[in-house]
């Protein structure tokens, strides 16, 4: 039996958010791209917000009253570090939504190489509400990754600085653009080998 398909709305036109949105189309679901006036669908199961950080807390708060109840997967990122946990921020602008963080760890880039091999790379999210944590794990595997479960969302802050990590390594140590696996010893190459 296959699951249903997923209505999501996505905030936000840009790399990831148009990235992620064809990502989702690819696996099935009904998903609408909103600007900035764009209101939220009144049946949506899940609403991914992917503005910049700067937009990312009046973006939910304008829209509020359309996320009461649904899951909100923020995929932002403070590159800055100025607001010091941006998912609770959204939650409190929002705060009868579900709040998720997911989707702010891997380069938009790679969202093809990454689909083109799922299961291979991991992403790393957290949240609290059981039915939104279930929607937010599917969708980061619907999206060709590996779930990695973080826990609650007071996590948040800890993904949103291994995000900073994550970008520094990219650009200013000059590695580029990467994914990432967490693996358990057991499946890790024996020493020595390639």
């Amino acid at each position: 039996m296959s699951e249903a398909t997923l209505r999501i709305d996505v905030l936000g036109r840009g790399t990831v958010g148009a990235g992620l949105a064809a990502r989702w189309e690819a696996a099935g679901h009904d998903v609408r791209l909103l600007g900035r006036a764009d209101a939220v669908r009144g049946d949506a199961d899940a609403v991914l917000v992917a503005v910049p950080a700067a937009a990312a807390v009046a973006a939910v708060a304008d829209r509020a009253a359309q996320l009461a109840g649904r899951t909100v997967v923020d995929a932002t990122n403070d590159v800055s570090g100025a607001i010091p946990d941006l998912a609770g921020a959204i939650a409190a602008a929002a705060p009868d939504a579900h709040v998720t963080k997911a989707f702010n760890t891997v380069f938009a880039r790679l969202y093809d190489a990454i689909a083109a091999h799922p299961g291979r790379a991991d992403m790393a999210w957290c949240g609290d509400d059981p039915q939104a944590r279930a929607t937010t794990e599917r969708l980061v595997r619907d999206a060709g990754f590996r779930p990695v479960d973080c826990g609650p969302l007071a996590a948040a802050p800890d993904l949103e600085g291994f995000a900073r990590l994550v970008i520094r390594t990219a650009y200013a140590v000059g590695r580029g653009p990467f994914a990432y696996r967490f693996d358990a010893p057991a499946v890790l190459p024996e020493s020595g080998a390639a």
